[in-house]
């Protein structure tokens, strides 16, 4: 077997020859090869390696990974610590937060007061703890940061004092507009209803009052006309259909004239 030079270990590997000089170190550290590149003989790397290995501190690789690995440590703690300031700065105030009146700029909710609104405030309470040359610019001040106060506590209670708007209960259309007369038996009414409903013809007082005309003109109650035309299905009565018992009975319901 033919021992090969470092020059061409290393154009094997595509390593550098720094890299190939470390990597020379710790194979001839681990019993591996000897200095000249040739292989040590089994038993004898049996038996080495059972001995110590390289310290840590001497060996370039591990000192180089762990430099890498504290490096990148302190990169994600530097990111870290730069989107926990970046959340941290407000956002920027708009023309409203810069106006001149701080009271206007108290519109904001309460949860999220600018920041130089609270610095305005901090200056107040200060000049109030100094002493005043004039008890009326003093008075000011209190009143100032007293009107502030009630404007904060206005705008936290406006939400909840509101009221719920009352809904109002949707009025039940009536599915018939006709009334029941006097001389019409409940039952009789109830099930004619029914009856026009089906049929989807809602009872009109102009129907109503064609059913009466047809019934006077067959010398019957308008109860017994409603109680014939729920016996026979029709939803309006005609005196001709009783003229014929069998015909009237099989008069179609498209021809009611109601």
């Amino acid at each position: 077997l033919d021992t090969l030079s470092d020059d061409e270990v290393r154009f094997t590997l595509r390593i550098s020859r720094k890299q190939w000089e470390v990597t020379k170190a710790l194979f001839v550290a681990k019993g591996f090869i000897d200095e000249a590149l040739n292989l040590l003989p089994w038993n004898q790397r049996l038996a080495q390696a059972d001995e110590p290995c390289v310290d840590v501190e001497d060996d370039p690789l591990i000192e180089r990974d762990q430099q890498r690995r504290a490096y990148e440590e302190a990169l994600v703690q530097r990111q870290a610590a730069a989107q926990e300031a970046a959340a941290m700065v407000p956002a920027p105030a708009d023309e409203h937060e810069h106006k001149p009146d701080l009271l206007n700029a108290l519109l904001a909710p309460v949860e999220a007061i600018p920041p130089h609104i609270e610095q305005e405030m901090a200056r107040i309470r200060e000049a109030m703890a100094r002493p005043q040359d004039d008890e009326a610019s003093k008075e000011r001040l209190r009143a100032a940061e007293a009107e502030m106060r009630r404007r904060l506590q206005q705008k936290k209670q406006a939400p909840t004092d509101a009221e719920p708007p009352q809904v109002k209960p949707a009025r039940k259309s009536k599915t018939h507009d006709a009334e029941k007369p006097d001389e019409v038996e409940q039952g009789v009414w109830d099930d004619f209803l029914k009856l026009r409903k089906t049929k989807k013809a809602p009872l009109t007082v102009t129907a109503l009052n064609q059913i009466k005309k047809e019934a006077d003109k067959a010398n019957m109650p308008l109860n017994k006309a409603l109680e014939i035309c729920c016996l026979r299905g029709w939803q309006g009565f005609n005196a001709h259909w009783l003229e014929d018992d069998s015909a009237s009975s099989a008069a179609p319901a498209s021809n009611c004239p109601v």
